[in-house]
């Protein structure tokens, strides 16, 4: 059957209909499942500089908070293996 419209798509090709872009409403959650959110201090306008010092501002947030996440991770490594450590000992000390 042809498409009466005229608008089929050919093949290998992908059609979609237009949609819209909701406002940025100064809230976007950070990462799968996180609880974590990083805030803008207010919606974002045309003005190309503020959204630049927008943009900066929540890339810092982000970045700080990645080497919180890191640094964290790293302590919790080295207390693993110190209590994996302790462990080994008690068990030699079993034996």
């Amino acid at each position: 059957a042809e498409d009466e419209d005229g608008d089929e798509a050919t093949m290998g090709t992908i059609t979609q209909a237009s949609y819209s872009v909701p406002p940025f409403l100064g809230t976007v959650n950070v990462g799968s499942g996180s609880s974590r959110k990083v805030f803008a201090p207010g919606p974002i306008g045309n003005n190309v500089d503020m959204l630049q010092r927008k943009v900066k501002g929540l890339a810092q947030q982000m970045f700080d908070r990645a080497n919180t996440e890191y640094s964290t991770l790293k302590r919790l490594g080295e207390m693993d293996r110190y209590l994996s450590g302790l462990s080994t000992e008690r068990r030699s000390e079993v034996r």
